[in-house]
């Protein structure tokens, strides 16, 4: 049995406010800034990039396989498995905090691509102002 199956009393007003929404073929849909993955949905058994540990120096990434995900009517629970590890790892979502922080970053590849480019153009924005010719 999926979860979203045995915990679907969340999907009414989640859905309403376009935040979560499992669909039948199994995705999720889960609009959150966290979430950097193509059309914000989540894909089980597809492959993504973990990126947590966001310190002066430096960040924590792993790649992970998205299994699963539910709403307990508090936190938004994604259920990941570190394929390095292999460890299962849950990660979550409070869609009430209102800072949108987020401790963790799951991208996908075109998301990845996107972020990478918007990293390469502001290190050459940097070089020419700072007056580095190279």
């Amino acid at each position: 049995m999926k979860l979203q199956d045995k915990y679907n009393y969340d999907s009414a007003i989640l859905g309403l406010n376009n935040q979560y929404i499992a669909s039948k073929d199994g995705s999720f849909l889960v609009n959150h800034p966290c979430i950097l993955i193509h059309d914000h949905t989540l894909v089980p058994d597809k492959t993504y990039l973990l990126i947590t540990g966001f310190t002066p120096e430096g960040m924590y990434y792993s790649v992970v396989k998205f299994i699963d995900c539910y709403h307990d009517n508090v936190l938004l629970h994604i259920f990941i498995i570190d394929l390095n590890s292999k460890e299962i790892l849950n990660v979550q979502i409070d869609f009430n905090d209102t800072k949108n922080q987020c401790p963790w970053i799951l991208l996908d590849e075109s998301s990845l691509k996107m972020v990478t480019d918007k990293v390469a153009d502001q290190l050459e924005v940097y070089d020419y102002c700072s007056g580095d010719s190279g």
